[in-house]
């Protein structure tokens, strides 16, 4: 299998909304109860610490960070720490692991996680960016979405950037200190993967982007901006709010929504409605209408997909009475990252 670079976007409610936790909606605060410490120097997660500060916990406290420049830091599950730092720039000399990164973007030190299956050492990989939720962190996305697992299976290379304060500017009033001081996180987006393909034997054609309610609304907004990097988009409770949204080619689109979520509405409210912001990517995808077809249905989740183009799809999985949360595996449900994987897997660029 070809390895993929996976980096996330998982986003939170802001703006008009209450600004509460990440995915799972029911704390005030994120990761270390919502601090809003960017990442320090060094690129070492400090999500209620001070900038620069050392090791600090994932969630519940089980994924240590280590010290400047890019130190060792866990996989997903929060277990053993695997040390080491690749070669930065000037050719492909990345190696397997897990590191932090760090590089300046528009005068601000920005910092990004790094899980590098061992398929990278061997070819080119696929590369997938996992955005996480407002108030929350990278290493707690990491944890949360087990993409690291999914990437060892399959050859990917998964990637975890840090919001700055713990948000992301995902276009109109979604969130925080991202939006209100207008970051430029699509510019850091594209520069954490140029940086990984400086690095890393990158597969041009399965770069992929995914995030969870604030950085659902930053992977929407990716695809946008980024469709000549970007092969498709996977949001899990994050809305499209960003116009005008003129990607240059069809971006396939996956969704995964509750529709008993409470912070970003299925049925819109303070953000468009899930159903307008798949609509909208149908009719930017070209396709044929606006109605799509229920393809499946398995407990809880039902999927429809508009009849478009092969390489601009747009798929909707919906949960009946589900929350605000990336969702785990159950019964009758694959969760969002087995979903998403496959999506991403079934869906290179043109």
């Amino acid at each position: 299998m070809r390895p993929v670079l996976l980096l996330m976007l998982l986003s939170f409610s802001c703006g008009t909304p209450p600004e509460v936790g990440g995915s799972g909606g029911g704390s005030t605060g994120g990761e270390g109860g919502g601090g809003g410490t960017e990442l320090g120097d060094g690129g070492n997660d400090s999500s209620s610490g001070g900038a620069g500060g050392g090791a600090t916990s994932g969630a519940g406290g089980g994924t240590p960070t280590g010290g400047a420049g890019g130190g060792a830091t866990s996989g997903a599950g929060g277990g053993t720490p695997t040390g080491g730092a690749g070669g930065a720039g000037g050719g492909h000399t990345g190696k397997p692991g897990d590191f932090t990164r760090s590089l300046m973007h528009g005068g601000v030190q920005r910092s990004f996680r790094v899980h590098a299956s061992a398929a990278s050492a061997t070819g080119r990989v696929p590369l997938v960016l996992v955005l996480h939720g407002y108030t929350e962190t990278a290493s707690l996305i990491q944890l949360q979405t087990g993409f690291d697992a999914v990437a060892n299976a399959r050859g990917w290379i998964t990637v975890y950037p840090q919001g700055v304060s713990n948000s992301w500017n995902g276009g109109g009033t979604c969130c925080g200190t991202a939006v209100s001081q207008n970051v430029d996180d699509v510019g850091f987006l594209r520069a954490v993967i140029n940086a990984l393909k400086a690095e890393y034997s990158i597969d041009d054609k399965r770069v992929h982007v995914t995030g969870m309610s604030n950085g659902g609304f930053m992977a929407h907004r990716a695809a946008c901006e980024l469709s000549d990097l970007i092969a498709s988009a996977a949001s899990c409770a994050g809305q499209l709010q960003r116009m005008p949204c003129t990607p240059s080619r069809p971006v396939p689109i996956v969704q995964m929504h509750g529709t008993s979520d409470a912070i970003v509405p299925y049925t819109g409210i303070w953000y468009p409605s899930t159903d307008a912001t798949m609509k909208a990517w149908a009719t930017r995808n070209g396709c044929s209408s606006q109605t799509p077809t229920r393809t499946g249905t398995s407990g809880s989740v039902s999927t429809d997909e508009w009849p478009c183009p092969a390489t601009g799809r747009v798929v909707l999985h919906t949960v009946t009475n589900g929350s605000h949360t990336w969702f785990q595996p159950s019964a009758s449900n694959p969760g969002a990252t087995r979903t998403f994987a496959d999506f991403f897997d079934a869906n290179p660029m043109p």
